[in-house]
Parts: structure tokens; sequence; C-alpha cells
């Protein structure tokens, strides 16, 4: 809380009550908030009634992260002299610092119609309303703030995250570009507009402003994390993981980077320190379902059936999924067909290589091993197609690659896996557009970006494949 919110402006000279009050705020602005202690109580000492001394020591409680007795100093202030609105403003802040947030709340609210200009309550409103997930009127309260006083960036950089996380991509860019224009080394703001390119998969310039974080703040973990995040989804794992790795060394207790390790040991087949991990990730946040998913996937590499599929159950109840199918394999100790079944129901789609066993067995609705389908070459083809489901509905979407044996699409509508779909190209042969058909066998839901990534594999037997597949390989 900033002590210009307050400090009352006292300017008098001698031993009176105001003297030592004076003597006391000219303390505050010094930094010296223990002597600044010693002479507001001696104000007070002196006079018991004086309104702003019990107002100032309210602040300096806070200041000192002493909120009970900050309350208590307020509500003596205002008990003196009801106008003093600085005295919701310090009431407002210590609840909110002790957690009782709706007590903060209606402090704040009595702050805010007492001094309608004040941009500082405006801010404190918006702040507590945000926690509350009440993002209109936390909207309206930090644009109030913003009325008040244009340079506030932290109130520009909430706006941005409130339109973040309502999907607002254009208004949550605005608002941190606005942000970063008054103040570039919020490394907070830096982070925020790398997460929006992030979502809209645009790697190397989310990495800029990760790296930008990183530069403002170097000793801030989530900037090194999300810079590891970038490069695991580059593939970049030896870069990646050092990013990781500075970041748990900076906070030992981030289970975001514990997690992101993981996903690197996983990907690089090191099923031993990838559990090691998604243990620690884990241990710090019991909720992540990626966590027990991980663990389920490095323990299948190992060829522990048994216990991967304890996992996978643990992630089947944090998502409140079931599958009825997937039990019934375990109960009859059909260990890989219950992992698949379970594996399915959780939407995992990365590829697992078992040991001695074939990997298509892991490969649910695929028909072709990932070296049968990644054997064709790719091609970075950026065009418009339609695609239309079986109850003929149409949805536009745009290729980013394509080879003889599938396509990897951006649309703005969500397919499960094993949708099988027709896609409805511009190539014309035989005076007719080819269609293609293909069955989704994968599937990322959007961050912030508005667009899901689908993977499509052909469906084989149809002149339509054949067209496709002359057409790739022209």
């Amino acid at each position: 809380m900033n002590q210009d919110q307050w400090v009352p402006r006292i300017h008098v000279l001698g031993s009176s009550p105001q003297a030592k009050l004076a003597l006391a705020v000219t303390d505050i602005k010094g930094g010296d908030y223990q002597q600044a202690l010693e002479e507001c109580q001696a104000a007070i000492n002196t006079n018991p009634r004086q309104a702003e001394a019990h107002l100032t020591l309210g602040g300096l409680y806070t200041a000192l992260g002493r909120y009970e007795e900050a309350i208590d100093a307020s509500r003596t202030a205002l008990s003196l002299n009801p106008k003093l609105y600085q005295a919701y403003l310090i009431l407002a802040h210590s609840h909110k610092m002790l957690g009782h947030i709706p007590e903060a709340l209606e402090e704040c609210r009595q702050a805010v119609e007492m001094d309608p200009e004040n941009f500082y309550g405006y801010l404190l409103l918006g702040e507590l309303t945000f926690h509350e997930k009440l993002y209109d009127d936390a909207t309206a309260a930090f644009s109030a703030a913003l009325k008040y006083n244009p340079q506030l960036e932290m109130a520009h950089y909430k706006l941005a995250d409130i339109y973040q996380q309502q999907q607002q991509e254009d208004r949550a860019l605005a608002e941190i570009e606005a942000a970063l224009e008054l103040n570039p080394a919020l490394a907070r703001s830096q982070i925020l507009l790398g997460d929006l390119l992030l979502g809209r998969h645009a790697y190397e310039e989310a990495l800029a402003r990760y790296k930008e974080a990183v530069h403002v703040s170097p000793y801030m973990a989530e900037a090194h994390a999300k810079v590891g995040e970038v490069y695991l989804r580059m593939g970049l794992h030896h870069e990646a993981l050092q990013a990781y790795r500075i970041a748990v060394r900076l906070n030992p207790k981030m289970a975001e980077a514990h997690l992101g390790l993981g996903k690197i040991y996983l990907s690089l087949q090191k099923a031993i320190p990838a559990v090691r991990e998604y243990q620690a990730a884990l241990a710090l946040n019991s909720q992540l379902v990626e966590g027990y998913t991980g663990i389920g996937d490095a323990l299948t590499l190992e060829g522990q059936y048994q216990e991967a599929l304890a996992a996978y159950q643990q992630a089947l109840g944090l998502t409140q999924t079931y599958s009825l199918l997937g039990e019934r394999y375990a109960s009859q100790e059909k260990y890989l067909e219950a992992i698949v079944e379970f594996r399915n129901a959780l939407h995992l789609v990365t590829e697992i290589q078992l040991p001695h066993t074939d990997a298509a067995t892991l490969i649910p609705l695929s028909k072709r091993s990932a070296d049968e389908r990644r054997g064709h070459e790719r091609f970075l083809i950026n065009m418009a197609v339609d695609v239309r489901e079986e109850s003929a509905t149409y949805s536009p979407a745009r290729t980013l690659n394509v080879s003889q044996e599938g396509l990897l699409l951006e649309t703005n509508r969500e397919l499960p896996i094993g949708t099988e779909v027709e896609i409805i190209t511009p190539l014309i042969e035989h005076d007719r557009k080819i269609v293609v058909p293909a069955r989704v066998v994968r599937l990322e839901k959007p961050g912030m970006g508005e667009h899901y990534l689908l993977g499509l594999e052909l469906l084989s037997g149809r002149a339509d494949t054949t067209e496709w597949r002359n057409f790739v390989s022209v």
C-alpha cells in the first residue's frame, strides 16, 4: 500500500501532538518506520482523540505487516472522524492481506463512495473483485482507476489479464501493449504478452518476450519456466532442460517447472528421472492431472503396467472421467488394453513406445505406427479448406502442413478424436474439387488463441485419397 494514501499532510513545529505527528510523517517519508511508530504513539498519548494520529498509526501497522493492529487503529480513527476515507482504504488493504475478502470489499466500496476520484481505491477494488472472479466489476474498477490516473501500468496489466481469461485476445493485447509502453521493464507484462503470443502458436515471438522478462527480472523463476515451455514446444529439449533447471534452482517449490522437467525427460525416454520430477510437481500441487498422466506414461515405458494404471486412475478421478471398458480390462488383468482405454478417456494423443511390444498398441484410432505415418515428407502449405462432418456441418479451416498420409489443420471448431470428416480443398482434379476423407487422431485445445489444432489421418480406399496423394507427391 503506497504511503501517499494514508500519510496526512501536517506541517507543525513544537512539542504539541500535531508536532509529534509531523515528526512521525517526516520519519515515514524517510523510511524510518520504527521511529515514526514511536512519534505517532507519543502523539496519541498526548492527545488520544487526535483522529489523524490513529490513522497514521494504522498505516504504519499496515506497512509493518501488523494487519490486526492496523484494523484496530483505523477503527479508532473512524470513531473519532467518520469522514476519513483513508481509514477505509487501510481497512480494505488489511482485510485483503488477512484473506478476509468479503470484509475488504465492503470497506473498499465505502472508501470509493466517500472519495470517488481516488484512483487507488478503484485499483484496490479491481484487485478484490478480480480475486472473486467478478470480472465485469473488476473491469469497471480498473477502467475507473485509469480514468483518474492514466499512468497506472498495473491497471492495464490487470485488464489484459481479465481479457485473456475471457478469451478476448485483441483487447488483451491492446491493454498489455499499453502497460509495456508505460513500463517496458515490467516482467509480468512481458510474460503475459508472451502467453498471448504462445496461444497463437507464435513461438519465436513468445520466446522473445519471455527472454525479455528474464532480462529485466533474472531471478524470476516463472520467466525461466516460460522460456523452457516454449523450447519444449519447439522440440528443443536441451534448451528447455536448462531453462527449467534454472527455474527450479530459483524456486524449488514451483510445481510447473518440475512438471516441465518431467515432460522433457519423458520425451527423451528417461522414465525414472521423469517420474521423480512428476512426483515433485504433485507434492507441490496434487491437482496436476498432467503429473499423474506423466507418471502413467513413464511407468508404461518401464513396463510397470499396474503402477501405471493406478496413476492414470488418479488422473481420471481428478477429471471426473470414467472408462468402463478400461476398468473391465484392468479387472481381467489385461493391463495393456486397460492402459489404452484409460489414455483414450483422458484424450492423451502422445504415442508411447512400449518395451518388447508393438508401438501401435497405444495409438487408438490409428491403424499405422508413428514411424509409418511420419515416414512421409511433410510440406508447409497454408491453404483454406472446409471440414465437413457427417451431419453436413461445415467448418472453415486452414492447413499448416500436409503429407501423403494426413494434414495438420487450424480451425475454430473442436472435433473429438476419432471423428471422421471430409476435407474439401480448393484443388481441382477432373473438373471437381478434391475431397479428402480423414479421421481426427490429434486434438490440441487452444490456450488464449481461438483456434484448435487438428491432426488428421487419411482414410484409405477412395479415389479422392489417391488424388490427394498424387497432389502432395508433385
